[in-house]
């Protein structure tokens, strides 16, 4: 009885317009169980918090874009490394569908889980894609879930290259979590478009095993191979992390070629579902806070 009321009062008190530590230790409690430790933050999800409210530095708005930040990785790693872009556009009413090719994906620029891949433009449902779309133009994560980068950025609709990854075996997502410019530990993904077939597993640089497991995704049957270009990944991944105390860069890697796919300060809203309260410990040991509140 007494954790119903809890919970009633915490979703009451989220609709009230609070201060960002107030709503994030309310989120927080709401995603643990637990009160955060704003002093000495000690897991992974409870640092995220903190960086969350305290680390605001204005470029990770520009990284955190996932359009604009195409020309500042052009920049860093070379342009070789960038999926084109077709378009971009404010609102959904202004795709110009006549000059995209038969293939291409469209996306939001600010936030996760917008995406839809059109393999023919002649198939292609333009008004379910079209609803979808503005539904994600609406959502606004800093309102959600304190993730400030995010009332930042003006929110765009654009049409990039579909990567046809048939050859290879289909589209493998590689992320890596860089902790002050190091790439500590890896996860690989695949079948995400589908819960049901969806894999997610943990690797340390050398592709070893890491220690890590979700409640909401189970790891692969087989370990997947090892990428041929790993090294250079690594390398791309130290360039492009450099000065966080923690980001995760996105990568691809489509018929032997990498390809930028997004940067984030804060996965899963800084609320990764660990297997144990151990494991979440262990990924927050890697995370070294620029500056512990006084």
């Amino acid at each position: 009885m007494l954790a119903k009321f809890k919970r009633k009062l915490i979703w009451n008190l989220l609709k009230l317009p609070l201060p960002d530590k107030w709503m994030l230790s309310l989120r927080y409690y709401q995603f643990s169980g637990k009160w955060m430790d704003w002093r000495h933050p000690r897991n992974f999800t409870e640092k995220i918090q903190y960086l969350k409210r305290y680390d605001r530095r204005p470029e990770c708005v520009l990284q955190a874009d996932k359009c604009a930040v195409k020309n500042w990785v052009a920049e860093k790693i070379g342009p070789a490394y960038v999926v084109p872009t077709y378009g971009v556009w404010e609102k959904v009413e202004d795709i110009n569908f006549d000059t995209l090719p038969d293939r291409f994906v469209l996306k939001c620029n600010h936030d996760s889980g917008s995406a839809v891949i059109c393999t023919d433009k002649a198939s292609f449902d333009r008004t379910s894609a079209g609803q979808k779309l503005k539904a994600a133009l609406q959502r606004d994560f800093s309102r959600s879930g304190g993730e400030w980068v995010y009332k930042h950025i003006p929110r765009r609709v654009f049409a990039e290259q579909y990567l046809d990854a048939r050859d290879s075996g289909g589209l493998m997502d590689y992320k890596f979590f860089c902790f002050n410019g190091v790439p500590q530990y890896i996860y690989v993904t695949a079948g995400m478009s589908d819960h049901a077939t969806a894999r997610l597993t943990y690797f340390y640089p050398d592709w070893s095993p890491a220690p890590f497991l979700r409640n909401d995704f189970p790891p692969f049957e087989s370990v997947p191979p090892k990428p041929a270009c790993l090294d250079e990944m690594l390398r791309l991944c130290r360039v492009l992390s450099e000065g966080h105390p923690f980001v995760r860069v996105d990568l691809y890697w489509v018929n032997g070629q990498i390809y930028f796919s997004e940067m984030t300060f804060y996965p899963t809203g800084g609320y990764i579902p660990f297997l144990t309260e151990e494991m979440d410990e262990a990924a927050g040991a890697y995370l070294k806070l620029p500056q512990q509140e006084q």
